[in-house]
């Protein structure tokens, strides 16, 4: 088979359907396309929810790109996105340039990452008008770590030096010392304004100037994005891609014989899930048992939050052999992201 289509850079894709990431073409065609879904989606937005000339708090990553058997230069979707000059470029043009130096973007260490893109959000705080991210988790997990290092985030800004918890690579560091300087009045309002938050709302105009929550995947769990709602009292909810307000929806699943004339759906799809537990549940035959049926559901009770696997049996199956099964069903999502969020303990692991 002979492709025509030649590119400088592959796309590594977790969107397979059994789950492998795979190659796939990443030329300056498609960058535009992207960029034009950028562009119209703003369009989109900026009619009901105007911002004006600001900055965005964007929990954004990016990691290495690598050179293929054939020497490509291959990467994820996101690296090779965020590294193309038209990223920067089209921010810029939508009023929302990223507050994080591409230093922090490009980072090695995702905790780091995050402290920096936290410190970025206060140094710009009477900017911000946007915080998104390409993933709903990504937000959450920001918001949890802020709990935990506001107070950390202050002394920073007060002292105008950098945490220690930030110590590799340099340049790293040294991007961020250029935006930091000693500021004991901003860090005073910070601190009596984050001391005097309830619940942690603490998206909302006393603690960011008024701001747009963007969340650009749109198939986001839906609890995370109730999660979202709890922690932003003020701020629009809205779907990057699309320009749709997410408040107030309810994601009602519904039959193939339930569906009406007239009416829009979104197609959900769930086979990947079903062959990783008809892989693991083979582990079964050998004890004359089989999965009469299982559901999952996302525990974000623990931090980091993880998956948990509910699988109803014919028959008693050991602790040994769940146990088995367990780690085959965890083996078996090496899917780009979940495996990177594993790594990076972003993810627990997954509970049966």
């Amino acid at each position: 088979m002979l492709c025509l289509w030649v590119s400088d850079v592959g796309k590594d894709s977790s969107g397979t359907t059994q789950g492998r990431p795979k190659f796939v073409p990443f030329n300056d065609e498609l960058m535009e396309s992207t960029m034009q879904i950028y562009k119209t989606s703003f369009a989109y937005r900026n009619r009901e929810f105007p911002i004006e000339n600001g900055k965005a708090l964007q929990f954004i990553y990016s990691s290495k790109q690598f050179k293929t058997k054939e020497v490509w230069t291959a990467g994820t979707a996101t690296t090779n996105v965020y590294r193309n000059a038209h990223f920067k470029k089209t921010m810029k043009a939508l009023q929302t340039p990223c507050c994080s130096p591409d230093e922090v973007i490009f980072g090695p260490d995702f905790h780091q990452s995050l402290y920096c893109h936290l410190l970025c959000g206060l140094i710009f705080r009477d900017e911000v008008q946007v915080v998104s991210s390409t993933f709903a988790h990504s937000i959450v997990h920001g918001f949890r770590t802020f709990e935990q290092v506001w107070e950390e985030l202050v002394a920073d800004i007060r002292e105008g030096v950098l945490s220690s918890r930030v110590t590799v690579p340099f340049h790293e560091r040294s991007a961020m010392l250029k935006l930091l300087k000693p500021d004991p009045e901003q860090a005073d309002t910070i601190y009596n304004k984050c001391s005097g938050l309830s619940n942690w709302q603490w998206l909302d105009s006393s603690t960011l100037s008024k701001c747009q929550v963007h969340i650009r995947n749109h198939d986001c769990p839906w609890n995370l994005t109730q999660e979202i709602e709890a922690l932003c009292r003020e701020p629009p909810l809205l779907s990057a891609d699309y320009g749709v307000n997410l408040d107030g929806l309810e994601p009602t699943p519904v039959g193939l014989a339930e569906v009406k004339l007239g009416e829009e759906y979104e197609i959900v799809v769930t086979n990947f899930a079903a062959r990783c537990v008809e892989a693991a549940a083979m582990l079964l035959v050998d004890e004359k048992l089989e999965v009469v049926d299982f559901t999952s559901h996302v525990n974000i009770t623990t931090d980091p939050g993880n998956s948990r696997g509910f699988w109803e049996l014919s028959g008693e199956a050991s602790d040994e052999k769940l146990q088995e099964c367990c780690n085959c069903l965890d083996k078996a999502f090496v899917d780009a992201g979940y495996v990177g969020s594993r790594k990076a303990n972003v993810i627990g692991a997954l509970v049966f």
